[in-house]
């Protein structure tokens, strides 16, 4: 700044209690599984319709320039329309139990009937993906907001960190599993892990979502004995909005 002062630094506290918390670890394996299943997809679509149905590289482009037209509308119109509707959890488990379809249909003989369908089947994975990707980082938000005082860029950062190794390992198990053991083997594994995720969900018991902030003292000289009630925890989900999404994944 001018004349050499420094900024003040902002005081973070309540992260370490963020990242051993329930919430948090759900959280952590939503964004592995989340970055396991994109580049899981893309590796493994991609050999199939090139080996299996004999597609060519610019084929194989077109699929992903529609692919990426569809994740456009799912990011910045239908998903967050669907989390103003239902809430962040809701629209996460309705994401998640969509994801369990698509890799049923692709383990069974079905999936390689021809190329086009694999295409069909593929997009409705990246539909129900999205809807779990992005209430999934809004979550930090609330994380942070729950157990730290200026914590949510730390749990971000962590989160991504999750996804990143999800992202990375993906590829080369679903291509060994696809190459040595069998062209379904993939789609199981993936099957696999969103039922245990689903689970998870379950007995960590995040649903319904709890992630309310807690009572907060209201300004003004009452502050010391007035106190101001959280919303309900279903009115807190509902209440979430398009700016507090996009806020939370930048």
């Amino acid at each position: 700044g001018a004349g050499g002062a420094s900024r003040p630094r902002v005081a973070v506290s309540g992260v370490r209690d963020a990242l051993r918390s329930r919430h948090f670890l759900v959280y952590a394996c939503t964004q592995a599984l989340i970055g396991w299943s994109m580049n899981a997809a893309f590796a493994v679509v991609t050999l199939s319709l090139v080996v299996t149905h004999g597609w060519s590289v610019a084929q194989v482009g077109y699929v992903f320039l529609v692919v990426a037209a569809v994740l456009a509308v799912q990011f910045t119109w239908a998903v967050p329309e669907l989390v103003n509707r239902i809430g962040i959890e809701r629209a996460i488990a309705l994401g998640l139990c969509g994801l369990c379809a698509p890799s049923a249909v692709l383990a069974t003989p079905a999936g390689a009937h021809s190329g086009l369908a694999l295409v069909g089947v593929v997009l409705l994975h990246f539909v129900c993906f999205t809807a779990v990707q992005l209430p999934a980082t809004a979550r930090a938000r609330a994380i942070g907001a729950r157990y730290t005082t200026n914590g949510t860029g730390a749990i971000t950062g962590v989160g991504r960190t999750f996804f990143a190794i999800g992202q990375a390992a993906s590829p080369a198990a679903s291509l060994a599993l696809f190459s040595r053991v069998h062209r379904a083997a993939p789609w199981l594994l993936h099957l696999g892990l969103v039922l245990a995720l689903l689970a998870l969900h379950v007995a960590a018991r995040v649903w319904p979502a709890e992630l309310a902030p807690p009572p907060a003292r209201a300004p003004g000289p009452e502050s010391a004995t007035r106190v101001v009630a959280p919303p309900a925890a279903a009115d807190a989900e509902q209440s979430s909005s398009k700016w507090t999404m996009w806020s939370a994944a930048s």
